[in-house]
């Protein structure tokens, strides 16, 4: 639940002053580019088998924060009405074509990199047209996967390993080519599948060649919320005064362009190297604080809304990373009132059944094939007139 100026999934958004307060492992040999990948569950030796964990208990919804708690808007509160975020038109075209271990090469049924890079581009504000000539940039890719080996156990495929490569080409509305982005020879090993393991290494592609064109500074970098984010990280120097809250204000400051990068960093892991008053910090260890940290209160500081983001959410623990995430898919549903292409992306509706035979030349995806997902649909638009001093509100879902 965020508060207004809070984030959560509905952990909600709070307005600002809601706050959320062995395997018998009998002569198993690992093989060296499967370490790490295939597990074999079993019992060690001398062990009774374990009975199997109790079903874990439903939780209960955050309880609002109380108005009392709830810091005081420090700016005005954004309209969806009237503040919405509008990027460049794009055209997204990406060929794909995969030799499997057995069989012909074929064409998935999916696109995976297109689809992926499509709802990356709308997520930053981009709306995607169906013709080239309709569009200021050209995205126009193409990526190969081959199989490379698999492991066999009990004369069966346990495992499968691909490798693949991929070019990105983006060209702008004269057709000129503008950049270029190449990914050479990349692997994946799966136990699942053969099409899981090809599934991830495009998946995987697909997120690099989005960090590549958002953060190295082409033409469509925000150079300036990169480099605000990147200090962050980086140990200042003796004369160098710049503080963590600065670059909080400075975010702010830039408000919706900055968005698309603050929910990228909600993912950053990375120590925070500046100075920062973050809650709680005084008294802890300095490297408890990360930069989804400092990208979190700057979206709280955009949205005078409060997240259940806290220095207890740390990377290691793996029940704080469950709220990590409600709070992503709160900022994220926010972020849908004020980004009309992310709102509308077509990954938000249920896909229909497949109809029996795919075409030739195609292979049918896994279920688990479809771009990230997260929260439920954007609640209606509703004006905002509160000034800044008054509270924030318990959740931007209100």
């Amino acid at each position: 639940m965020l508060s207004e100026h809070s984030t959560g999934p509905r952990i909600g958004f709070v307005p600002r002053n809601q706050i959320m307060q062995g395997s018998g492992s009998r002569g198993a040999r690992a093989c060296g580019w499967l370490l790490g990948v295939l597990l074999l569950p079993g019992i060690a030796r001398g062990q009774a088998p374990q009975t199997p964990p109790p079903a874990p208990k439903q939780e209960k919804p955050l309880p609002p924060l109380e108005s009392a708690k709830l810091p005081a808007r420090t700016r005005p509160l954004l309209d969806p009405r009237k503040d919405q975020f509008l990027a460049e038109k794009v055209f997204v075209r990406f060929q794909e074509k995969v030799k499997p271990e057995k069989g012909e090469p074929y064409t998935p049924e999916r696109r995976i990199l297109e689809d992926y890079l499509k709802e990356y581009l709308r997520r930053s504000g981009h709306p995607i047209v169906e013709r080239p000539e309709d569009a200021v940039w050209i995205f126009d890719g193409s990526f190969e996967a081959a199989f490379r080996t698999s492991l066999k156990v009990l004369d069966s495929a346990a495992a499968w390993k691909y490798s693949g490569t991929a070019v990105l080409l983006i060209r702008d509305s004269k057709g000129q080519l503008v950049e270029t982005y190449e990914l050479p020879d990349l692997t994946e090993a799966n136990v699942k599948s053969e099409e899981s393991a090809v599934l991830n290494l495009r998946r995987r592609m697909a997120k690099l060649f989005w960090d590549k064109v958002t953060l190295d500074g082409g033409k469509l970098t925000n150079r300036e919320v990169v480099e605000l984010l990147g200090a962050l990280a980086l140990q200042p120097s003796e004369d160098d005064s710049t503080t963590a809250d600065a670059i909080v204000q400075k975010l702010a400051e830039i408000g919706l362009p900055s968005v698309p990068y603050l929910l990228e960093a909600l993912t950053d892991n990375r120590v925070v190297r500046l100075p920062s008053s973050y809650p709680g910090l005084k008294g802890r260890s300095l490297d408890d604080l990360r930069v989804y940290h400092i990208a979190d209160k700057a979206l709280e500081e955009i949205f005078q809304k409060v997240s259940r983001m806290s220095l207890d959410i740390s990377p290691e623990d793996v029940a704080a990373q469950k709220l990590r995430h409600l709070v992503i898919s709160g900022w994220e549903n926010e972020w849908r009132r004020f980004c009309k292409p992310f709102a509308e992306s077509p990954m938000r509706r249920p896909r229909p059944a497949r109809k029996d035979g795919a075409e030739k030349g195609t292979k049918p995806e896994s279920p688990d094939s479809a771009p990230p997902r997260a929260g439920a649909d954007p609640p209606e638009l509703k004006a905002k007139t509160q000034k800044p001093g008054s509270p924030r509100e318990d959740s931007p879902t209100k």
